[in-house]
């Protein structure tokens, strides 16, 4: 009931090293600000980067999915859509999000500088809850825990297992947020790349992170949201809400981790 119903579910939401549960608190301000934006992510404490660059991919170019995403109960929940092989399957959330002491996000980002402050965005955090609680339903493909991160003793970020939802697919979370047709490959060419930016497809590119001098992972997941035919340089939105990238073609196949992530409309 509190899960699909009452929207009161609390998804396990632990630091990396499993030492610190976070505290829930109540989150004031608007489920949007404005308009839907990329600018409105900001990853936080969790390696959720191929749920978050999907979404800044989609706030680009689809930004309408993400708001036939939500139901807006009236009584401060939301029910969340997401897509089980084409079929629409909903969780519901409330406002209680994972906050730090100092009452700033955990996880993703919702804009202000406290739970309490009225400028607050909430559809990134909500929508990330919301796939932590839907994890537990088994078929999105990460560990079936009600979780963002599990209090697992045996867990490194140096190392390739995750727990709750942090490590994942883009292309798995495209379809399940959009129900569109989704892939992943390897060998796409420069032009067949310039055509899915172009053509308004979602993209996403796994990059290696020591780009960032990020010394404990990998890969890191952006969204590739357009083509500069004058600098022949592609943008790449970075989930952090900092650190953008203009590359090459070259640059991108130097510093490809995992490839390509998109979908065919």
């Amino acid at each position: 009931m509190g899960k699909w119903f009452l929207g009161n579910d609390r998804p396990d939401a632990y630091s990396y090293n499993g030492s610190t549960q976070y505290t829930y608190q109540y989150v004031s301000g608007s489920l949007f600000q404005n308009s839907i934006s990329s600018d409105d992510i900001h990853q936080g404490d969790l390696g959720d980067c191929y749920l978050l660059a999907t979404l800044s991919s989609l706030a680009n170019d689809k930004s309408s999915y993400i708001q036939k995403m939500f139901i807006d109960n009236g009584d401060n929940t939301f029910a969340v859509r997401f897509y089980n092989n084409g079929i629409a399957d909903y969780v519901t959330v409330d406002r209680y999000l994972p906050t730090l002491s100092n009452g700033k996000a955990t996880y993703a980002g919702w804009g202000g500088a406290s739970y309490s402050s009225l400028s607050n965005e909430l559809w990134v955090a909500l929508v990330e809850k919301a796939y932590a609680q839907i994890n537990e339903s088994g078929w999105i493909g990460q560990d079936n825990t009600n979780s963002y991160l599990t209090a697992d003793p045996n867990y490194s970020r140096t190392k390739s297992n995750s727990t709750g939802i942090n490590g994942g697919n883009e292309y798995k979370v495209m379809s399940q947020i959009t129900a569109l047709d989704s892939r992943i490959t390897s060998n796409a060419t420069q032009q067949d790349t310039i055509n899915l930016v172009n053509s308004n497809n979602l993209v996403t590119f796994g990059i290696n992170a020591k780009i960032f001098g990020d010394q404990y992972s990998g890969g890191h997941a952006l969204a590739v949201t357009s083509y500069n035919s004058i600098t022949n340089k592609f943008h790449l939105d970075n989930p952090w809400g900092s650190d953008d990238l203009d590359l090459t073609w070259q640059d991108l196949i130097k510093w490809s981790s995992s490839g390509w992530s998109y979908t065919t409309v």
